[in-house]
């Protein structure tokens, strides 16, 4: 079966309906603010397959996505393969996969062909896809702290990573995204994609967009990772901690004390 708009696509089997639902609703709420931050629209037609079976899907992909992944994006055929939900032991968000792979799809064609660092690619989708989640702050406070985070060169082999160091390194990647928009905004990371599409190299592009290397800006990221997620952070959190724990014991004092002082009233009163 299949649906088309102007914009996308979407075959499936009949009974991922469905889910296909979900696949157009997610694609057509995200189109835009994702091109608006990219400052880019692709124009062409995007594809999307739902494949039933694992199988179909690591046939569609040829065996270049890992047990864990749930998607893929192919951005030399402007195509993104999903896994159906109907497939065993899978635990994804459709919408989170859909907007993730869609970034990368509308990335590849504002960079023209160009090539970017997995950790931009990745941060980038991870970003516009919002997965983030409460549990991340403490895997990234315990990689701080260990000393265990991942160069975000090294990023580039993820597709070889273990499920959990794959995990912290999509979220690294997130971050110095978010970095980016933050220190430079929207129009900074708008430059920096299109400096790699025309500088032809990372620290060119890098330069040219931002107005700072490679190195320069990691080193940066890396600081300001620490302040939020180092020591300063965890103890701010743990004093945080103490001092609600120490409301909600005052709380529960003051309203066992307010119980029983009614409690005495009511005896005396009913003593009278």
């Amino acid at each position: 079966m299949s649906r088309r708009t102007d914009r996308v696509h979407l075959t499936y089997h009949q009974d991922d309906r469905p889910v296909a639902d979900l696949v157009l609703n997610a694609f057509t709420t995200a189109y835009p603010r994702l091109t608006a931050d990219i400052g880019f629209s692709p124009p062409d037609t995007i594809r999307i397959i739902i494949a039933g079976t694992n199988q179909e899907f690591q046939t569609l992909t040829q065996g270049a996505v890992p047990d864990w992944g749930a998607g893929c994006a192919i951005p030399d055929e402007n195509l993104i393969v999903l896994k159906s939900s109907r497939i065993p032991g899978l635990d994804a968000d459709v919408r989170e996969v859909v907007v993730h792979e869609l970034s990368h799809i509308v990335l590849n064609q504002a960079l023209n062909g160009a090539d970017v660092p997995r950790w931009l690619d990745e941060g980038f989708a991870m970003h516009e896809s919002r997965e983030w989640q409460v549990w991340q702050r403490l895997s990234l406070t315990l990689a701080v702290l260990s000393h265990s985070l991942i160069p975000l060169r090294d990023i580039r082999h993820v597709n070889t990573f273990s499920e959990r160091k794959a995990q912290l390194a999509y979220l690294e990647s997130s971050l110095a995204v978010r970095f980016i928009l933050a220190r430079y905004g929207r129009q900074g990371l708008q430059q920096l994609i299109q400096g790699f599409a025309t500088a032809g190299t990372t620290d060119g592009a890098f330069m040219d967009g931002l107005g700072t290397g490679m190195d320069e800006f990691e080193a940066a990221w890396l600081e300001d990772l620490t302040r939020q997620y180092g020591w300063r952070a965890l103890s701010g959190e743990v004093f945080s901690f103490w001092v609600i724990a120490t409301l909600l014991f005052l709380l529960a004092y003051w309203s066992k004390r307010r119980q029983a002082r009614l409690i005495v009233q009511r005896w005396e009163r009913e003593e009278e």
